[in-house]
């Protein structure tokens, strides 16, 4: 079975197309085809179908929907596991061949290879291969905000992709067959310089000098007109040269270099962070690390470490790059992306301070950064360490293709997909590990005297080591309190994070990086859901809690768990409940008495509206979880089902 995206979704058994029920079906075939191999919640599901409105019975219909979908896909032949039910929701299975989006993203990377091994020419061909399978733009005349949105990284994946083909084909001087091509493409993406500059260029090599002037002008024009931006600096420099007839824009001074070229200046970058010393309890993942970048047989290789905010995963990265910083004689890059915060780094801002690094300068374009890069590495050995990825995109353009080079690369976010070699999930440290931490980090035998107060200090510090190391330096320049004092002090809620912000810990700027990222809606449901008895909150609870519909309740829920500040289990009923972290949970609770200034009382639901977009449908009138209802005085049912109903308009 095929599925077929770059384009209009299309479904073909042979040569049988398969016919895909309604637009719900598609919507929801599509949202599964977008995240392949990956669990998508029903929530996320419902909010592909009906946005930001589901229905109160949304967790029925898409049940029901992905039921027919799975008996239409098994009816035309395909297996029958093609569509497996895995909370909180469903997976795809579809080997790469069959799906078209897979193909085309990985004849991208086997084009990029060919280009960092400087053979143009069969990158083109790979290049062009992967090109040939677009019909049309992605999902085509779906509707869906959800479907759109991955639609749109796709089509952008393409013009990129055109960019980087283009610009080899004219450095094998094929600039005449260009010409035509490129006029099509710019009347379809009028904004994009790159395209402008590569019309300019092969006009200029075909003898039509004022031709490629005249396509200036308008793209200045244009770009006045639509922006009131005047053009790049790359562009405004290609019309110099073109006037100046220079002799560097011949395309016989363009020539790709050759697999083995050695560049004359072979600096050495030398920029890992400090090594501080031994790590705790991570013995194994180490080696782990170890054994990954060793596997550089076939191409770069590459070991992801991943995990919540404190638990290590820059300090295994950089202490594994310093163990094995020998094998990579031509040097070692270092890079914080910054992909946890709210202003993450640029992918050009990081490739120019690598270029640097390597001893060359950087181009003015993405596009021309990202070859240089890899034409730079492709004969050499470097290690990288790009440190707090936001997603695969960003670490597949940061990736080199040389087989002597390896990257470790960290991030929060569950990064899953082809091509990501070894993924080292980090855990907290277990009792006795981070006990050991906190008495080694005090140094007086005070932890040894009391472990019992010692194993409470380390469970209220969410046994990470960022945060046990705080309470050990808390206590160190405290050699009279006892280790019981600081239990007593850590135990509150309201004095937690301060005193470990004492000891070194900036335990806050974990949780509130990520915090500040969320929708209104999923940070109005972890702030109320922290204000349950346990760590665990149902879905009912929380949309109690905001006010929210099931659907509305569930996708919040589930964007804090993407972000690593909650986690998702699944009950032996089947239910699944979503827990905080011991620290997470005070983290909300700072945040519900920072941010909700109007008195509330726990489990009263209060309406809530992303003003980005528009209204949901009020959530039904049903029963007030009991858990909710006992934190409340009486008048909570009462209260709950008032905000269930419409908001008067004024209010919306």
């Amino acid at each position: 079975m095929r599925f077929s995206v770059l384009g209009s979704l299309e479904v073909t058994m042979g040569t049988e197309q398969v016919k895909v029920g309604g637009l719900r079906q598609q919507c929801i075939l599509a949202t599964l085809l977008l995240n392949v191999g990956r669990v998508v919640s029903i929530g996320r599901l419902a909010e592909a179908v009906w946005d930001t409105t589901p229905p109160a019975t949304a967790k029925e219909q898409v049940q029901n929907c992905v039921s027919m979908l799975r008996g239409t896909l098994t009816a035309a032949g395909a297996p029958r596991d093609i569509v497996v039910t895995r909370p909180p929701g469903y997976l795809l299975q579809v080997a790469a061949e069959e799906l078209d989006m897979i193909r085309f993203t990985e004849s991208l990377a086997a084009g990029r290879a060919e280009t960092a091994r400087g053979l143009a020419s069969e990158a083109v061909e790979k290049f062009r291969a992967g090109l040939e399978l677009w019909r049309g733009p992605a999902f085509d005349a779906l509707p869906s905000r959800v479907v759109r949105a991955g639609a749109d990284r796709l089509n952008e994946q393409r013009i990129v992709a055109l960019e980087e083909c283009i610009g080899l084909e004219l450095q094998l001087g094929h600039h005449r067959e260009l010409v035509g091509e490129l006029s099509s493409l710019i009347a379809e993406y009028p904004l994009r310089e790159g395209l402008r500059g590569q019309l300019m260029l092969a006009l200029y090599r075909s003898g039509r000098q004022a031709e490629a002037l005249e396509v200036y002008r308008r793209t200045r024009r244009t770009l006045i007109e639509e922006l009131g931006l005047e053009p790049g600096h790359s562009l405004q420099q290609l019309e110099q040269s073109i006037l100046a007839a220079d002799r560097t824009l011949d395309p016989w001074r363009q020539t790709p270099a050759t697999h083995g070229s050695v560049p004359e200046n072979r600096a050495i970058p030398r920029q890992l962070p400090l090594h501080l010393g031994a790590l705790v309890g991570v013995d194994r993942h180490e080696e782990t690390v170890r054994r990954a970048l060793a596997r550089r047989e076939s191409g770069p290789a590459l070991c992801v470490v991943t995990g919540e905010g404190g638990v290590g995963k820059t300090s295994l990265a950089v202490h594994s790059a310093h163990r094995v910083a020998a094998e990579f004689p031509d040097g070692q890059l270092y890079a914080d992306l910054r992909g946890s915060r709210p202003d993450p780094a640029s992918v050009r801002d990081v490739l120019g301070r690598f270029l640097n690094g390597l001893g060359i300068s950087a181009p003015d374009s993405l596009v021309d950064r990202v070859g240089a890069y890899r034409s730079r590495l492709a004969d050499r050995r470097v290690l990288l360490v790009l440190d707090d990825i936001k997603d695969e995109e960003t670490l597949r353009m940061l990736m080199p293709s040389g087989s002597g080079c390896a990257a470790i690369a960290t991030s929060r976010a569950r990064l899953s997909g082809p091509g990501l070699g070894q993924v080292v999930a980090l855990e907290p440290l277990d009792t006795d590990t981070a006990v050991a931490l906190l008495a080694a980090t005090v140094g007086d035998g005070r932890v040894e005297r009391e472990p019992e107060a010692a194993a409470r200090v380390v469970a209220l510090c969410g046994q990470l080591p960022l945060t046990v190391r705080g309470a050990g330096v808390r206590l160190a320049a405290k050699p009279h309190w006892s280790v019981a004092r600081l239990v007593n002090l850590l135990g509150q809620d309201d004095r937690r994070f301060d005193e470990l912000e004492r000891g070194g810990c900036r335990v806050r700027v974990l949780f509130d990086e990520v915090y500040r990222q969320l929708r209104p809606a999923v940070r109005l449901v972890f702030r109320r859901a922290g204000g349950l008895p346990g760590a665990a909150v149902s879905v009912a609870e929380s949309a109690a809690l905001a006010g929210l519909t099931a659907a509305e309740a569930e996708q919040a829920l589930e964007d804090a768990v993407d972000l690593r500040l909650m986690a998702a289990h699944e009950t032996e009923t089947g239910h699944v409940v979503y827990r905080f972290t011991e620290l997470s949970r005070t983290f909300a609770r700072e945040c519900a008495a920072r941010e909700d200034h109007e008195p509330h009382t726990p489990g009263i639901p209060v309406r809530v509206r992303d003003t980005s977009a528009p209204a949901a449908s009020p959530p039904p009138t049903t029963a007030i979880p009991a858990r909710v209802r006992d934190l409340a005085a009486p008048t909570v049912v009462s209260a709950a089902r008032a905000a269930s109903a419409p908001a008067h308009p004024a209010q919306r």
